[in-house]
């Protein structure tokens, strides 16, 4: 059924469903922040930092004055809270990973990356052996992080390309930060749930595009 909406009703609609609007919490917790990142999908992640880095400040702008060691504690002592490439590096709720397990980034369908994998296997078997002997890892931690390919975007590592392909397959983290760089870890030792039942491609879509509109308002 087709509804007709006036105009001044539709954008306070959309300013109210992004959080935009009325009283922030006299003293903001996990709960609220976790609460709004369900609410709107995400917490894109930005290097560029003026004032401060940009999930911050999308925080700081829905709930007022708030802790930013609230957000690692969801991140990384809670993991209510996981970071995966949505449209961009966000930050997302831990309850949406079979959601996104589903609609991985086209250049990470294993279709199409299977032979930039078997190419550089003597990378990707040492980076799964050395997690799961470790715990965690970051870039830095391997010796052939030092080589480096030319690309179009400039000289690029192969350890951390493997590591970011990894991720984007959810086979791997973020568990922390060590020196600005990220540090990774197993998801399945991560995570305490296992991964839910991964939804086929097309209701996955039509349950991310829902969702989207519903934050929209």
């Amino acid at each position: 059924m087709r509804r007709k909406v006036r105009i001044e009703h539709a954008r306070r609609l959309a300013v109210a469903r992004q959080r935009l609007s009325g009283p922030p919490p006299k003293t903001v917790t996990t709960d609220d922040i976790h609460e709004l990142v369900r609410a709107i999908g995400c917490l894109q992640l930005d290097p560029t930092a003026i004032v401060a880095r940009n999930h911050l400040l999308v925080v700081f702008s829905r709930l007022g004055p708030f802790d930013p060691k609230l957000v690692d504690v969801l991140l990384w002592d809670e993991r209510r809270l996981y970071e995966y490439w949505a449209h961009q590096a966000s930050i997302v709720p831990t309850e949406d990973r079979a959601l996104h397990a589903a609609l991985p980034p086209s250049w990470a369908d294993p279709r199409t990356t299977e032979a930039w994998m078997t190419r550089r296997a003597r990378f990707t078997k040492p980076v799964l052996e050395r997690l799961a002997a470790n715990g965690s890892v970051c870039a830095a931690d391997f010796d052939e992080h030092a080589e480096k390919y030319e690309s179009g975007w400039g000289k690029r590592s192969l350890i951390a390309d493997t590591l970011a392909l990894l991720w984007f397959q959810g086979r791997i983290v973020p568990a922390g930060r060590s020196g600005g760089g990220r540090r990774w870890a197993l998801a399945d030792r991560w995570f305490s749930a296992p991964l839910a039942e991964i939804p086929d491609q097309p209701v996955a879509l039509r349950e991310a595009a829902v969702r989207s509109l519903r934050a929209l308002g």
